[in-house]
C-alpha cells in the first residue's frame, strides 16, 4: 500500500458537536472510549495504509501532537472541505494515489478495502444501506441527507443536493473518496474552471463542499465511480450523533452499523 497516500481533513472545529469541541478538534472527540481519529488511524494501519497526512485548523497544536505529517489551513474558520485539501497540495501533486477522509468518521477494514479494490480513477465509497443509519440519527431522515443518483454501470450521475423524497437518493457518500495518481489531476483542473467561470460552482471555491468538488467533476466529464458498501461505518456530525451511538454502544446494538475493531494498545 505504498503507493497510496492519506489525506484526513479535519481542520474544521466542528460546531454542531456543541461543548464536546470547546477545546478539541472534533477529530479528537472520543467514541468508545478513544478520539475518533485514533479508530481511523488503526482501520488505516490494519490494511497496510501508513503514509497518513492530517489537515489541522482549529486547535492545531493538539492535532500535530498525533505525530502525523501535518499541514495547516489558517482560514480554517472561513473555509471548508476542499481549501483544506489544498492546503495538503504537494499530497495533491504527487505521483501517488490518494485517499481522502473526512476526520469525523471511522469505518471497518472492509470499507476501506472496497474502496480501494473498484476501478476507477475517482471513486468514493457510498452506503446502499444508509437509510437506517438515518432514522436512528434524525427522526427525519431527510433533513440531513444529500442526493447520490447511481447510474447502471455503478457512475454517481448526481450527489450533493437537497433531496425531495428517499427516491432521490441510491445510497449515501459517507466522507471517503480515493482518486489515483492521474485521477488527482482531475481537482486542479476543476478549481480553474470555478476560478475562470467555465463551471459553476454552488459556493464560491474558498467554502465548496467535497460533494460540490464530486459534482463538480461529474458535470465536467470525469467520471466518479461508487464503491458500494453495506453499513459499516458511523459519521459523527452532532453532539446527537455522538450520544445516539453512545446508547446503540451500551445496549449492544452499535454493531448493527459499525463494528468496532479490537482496541490495539
Amino acid at each position: 500500500m505504498s503507493r497510496i497516500q492519506v489525506v484526513i481533513l479535519a481542520a474544521g472545529r466542528g460546531s454542531r458537536m456543541g461543548p464536546y469541541t470547546d477545546a478539541m478538534p472534533k477529530c479528537l472527540v472520543p467514541f468508545a472510549g478513544r478520539p475518533l481519529v485514533e479508530w481511523q488511524l488503526q482501520t488505516l494501519a490494519a490494511i497496510g495504509l501508513d503514509d497518513v497526512t492530517i489537515v489541522t485548523g482549529y486547535r492545531s497544536e493538539m492535532l500535530e501532537a498525533l505525530g502525523l505529517p501535518h499541514r495547516h489551513n489558517p482560514d480554517w474558520r472561513n473555509t471548508n472541505m476542499v481549501a483544506s485539501l489544498l492546503c495538503a497540495d504537494d499530497v495533491v501533486r504527487s505521483d501517488k494515489d490518494m485517499i481522502v477522509a473526512y476526520g469525523d468518521i471511522v469505518y471497518e477494514p472492509r470499507v476501506l478495502r472496497t474502496l480501494i479494490e473498484t476501478p476507477g480513477e475517482i471513486v468514493t465509497a457510498v452506503d446502499l444501506d444508509w437509510l437506517e443509519l438515518w432514522r436512528a440519527r434524525n427522526d427525519d431522515p431527510l433533513s440531513d441527507a444529500e442526493t447520490l443518483r447511481l447510474g447502471r454501470n455503478g457512475d454517481i450521475l448526481e450527489i450533493g443536493r437537497r433531496p425531495r423524497a428517499l427516491e432521490d437518493i441510491d445510497g449515501q457518500y459517507i466522507g471517503l473518496t480515493k482518486f489515483t495518481s492521474s485521477g488527482k489531476g482531475a481537482i486542479h483542473r476543476l478549481m480553474a474552471n470555478a476560478e475562470g467561470g467555465d463551471w459553476t460552482s454552488p459556493r464560491p471555491p474558498a467554502l465548496m463542499h467535497f460533494t460540490d468538488l464530486l459534482a463538480g467533476l461529474i458535470e465536467t466529464g470525469d467520471p466518479v465511480r461508487a464503491a458500494l458498501v453495506h453499513g459499516g461505518w458511523l459519521e459523527v456530525d452532532t453532539e446527537a450523533d455522538l450520544k445516539t451511538y453512545e446508547t446503540l454502544l451500551r445496549d449492544g446494538e452499535v454493531a448493527d452499523f459499525y463494528t468496532l475493531p479490537l482496541a490495539v494498545s
